[in-house]
């Protein structure tokens, strides 16, 4: 949880540079966490695929871009990580 939390100081800065509202989500009681952006389709109409797969690849180019080197630069102080 102390990674999320790191990265939540910067989450006006990381929602201003991805360029649209995510959600972030601790998922309490377990490990993993996320940050999550939603799209309403419909997903059983074919013709909607295209638009949907172009708009996932955006939405991963672009988390990629606003997390990639902030993630990698995280330092936890491990005495003091309570998740």
């Amino acid at each position: 949880m102390a990674y999320l939390r790191l990265l939540e100081r910067e989450r006006e800065a990381i929602a201003a540079e991805f360029g649209d509202a995510l959600e972030w989500l601790p998922n309490e009681g377990k490990k993993e966490r996320h940050v999550a952006i939603e799209r309403r389709a419909d997903v059983e109409k074919r013709e909607n695929w295209p638009a949907l797969h172009s708009w996932m690849q955006d939405v991963v180019e672009r988390m990629v871009g606003v997390f990639r080197n902030r993630v990698r630069t995280l330092e936890i102080d491990e005495n003091n990580d309570d998740g």
